[in-house]
């Protein structure tokens, strides 16, 4: 869960605010990338996600379009399958980005490390859909920090709970396809900027996301909540 959910929800906790706890899920933190992403062009960019409208690839593949007409020198690896796998590649097309943006497809877990080794940047585009569906705080980001990899996210649900902008990461507004070529190219043009950040994120989740310690802080919860439990027997006093 995350900050986010948590002001969601005290609209309907009739009052009752203080008894929402927030308790991050962890993400295993053994796979750390042993070195920072090179960053040299051509620039790798990734991005991981079912091919859905909260994901917002659209978004982010028409950036790649601005960044490919002024001369950027990179490679965009969508990783995913979906209902709006079609619709993506189509607008790779018809924005003539054939030779900048890769799709391999659905990719299991235990797979998509080597995209993580091998990328320069991880970027992020969730968006609210239509119907007011948003994505919580992808795990995908969490997993690009431990990797070393600079990320570019938006300002979505609880995104900005890891990606502090200009600190762990650049935050753009969701949707702003301009915003995201720009902090892109930032990312590209400042190579010690951006790594510094990562390493930042690195140590935020290795902060706020250790499982181990997420884990016992529920069970402190558990613990909490039968201590004051009353019990049934003696509700009858």
């Amino acid at each position: 869960e995350t900050k986010a959910n948590r002001a969601h929800l005290t609209r309907y906790s009739a009052g009752n605010i203080d008894k929402l706890r927030v308790t991050y899920n962890g993400v295993p933190l053994g796979n750390v990338r042993s070195s920072p992403a090179p960053m040299v062009p051509p620039y790798r960019l990734l991005s991981i996600g079912r091919f859905v409208p909260t994901k917002g690839f659209d978004i982010l593949i028409r950036a790649c379009g601005i960044l490919a007409h002024s001369g950027l020198d990179f490679h965009l690896t969508l990783v995913g399958d979906g209902s709006r796998m079609a619709l993506l590649k189509r607008l790779v097309r018809r924005l003539e980005l054939g030779d900048s943006v890769s799709f391999p497809g659905f990719v299991t877990h235990d797979r998509v490390t080597r995209y993580f080794l091998e990328a320069d940047l991880f970027v992020m585009p969730c968006v609210v859909d239509s119907t007011g569906n948003r994505d919580g705080l992808p795990t995908v980001i969490l997993e690009a920090l431990l990797h070393r990899l600079p990320v570019i996210a938006t300002k979505v649900s609880g995104i900005p709970e890891i990606i502090e902008d200009g600190v762990t990461g650049i935050l753009v507004a969701p949707g702003d396809i301009r915003a995201m070529a720009d902090a892109i190219r930032f990312m590209t043009e400042n190579r010690a900027r951006a790594l510094l950040m990562a390493e930042r994120g690195l140590e935020r989740v290795r902060e706020e996301f250790d499982p181990l310690k997420n884990h016992q802080g529920l069970l402190r919860i558990y613990e909490e909540v039968l201590r004051n439990a009353v019990a049934p027997e003696r509700r009858l006093l």
